[in-house]
């Protein structure tokens, strides 16, 4: 994700995933808004990118075929075994589609009203 005003990385990968507010109130974060940890410009997130929602659907698909044969596969490996097998899978998908939605987001420069 870069800024379109310094053309600069806009937020680092851990501040993407881990922060909450992205610089910006968290009302104002839900609906997409963030700063530039750079140049402290106000962005607009306007997509994620088609890798992002492959990704994701691949991990919702991966994930709901290991409860479809959760028990054949407890059967097979052990259910302490089986219970980190889906641990992993939904962790893996939650990162990867985490990282593409960081690497391919697109942004928007947010017009600021300037009061006189």
């Amino acid at each position: 994700m870069k800024c379109p005003q310094c053309r600069q990385v806009a937020l680092p990968y851990s501040q993407f995933v881990f922060s909450i507010s992205h610089g910006v109130g968290f009302e104002r974060a839900l609906k997409g808004y963030l700063r530039c940890s750079r140049c402290k410009e106000l962005l607009k997130l306007e997509g994620l990118g088609t890798r992002f929602w492959v990704c994701l659907a691949a991990g919702i698909v991966l994930f709901i075929l290991e409860i479809g044969f959760a028990y054949r596969i407890s059967r097979s490996i052990g259910p302490t075994a089986s219970l980190l097998l889906l641990i992993a899978t939904l962790f893996t998908a939650i990162l990867s589609s985490s990282y593409f939605g960081w690497k391919d987001a697109t942004t928007r420069k947010v017009q600021t009203r300037r009061t006189a």
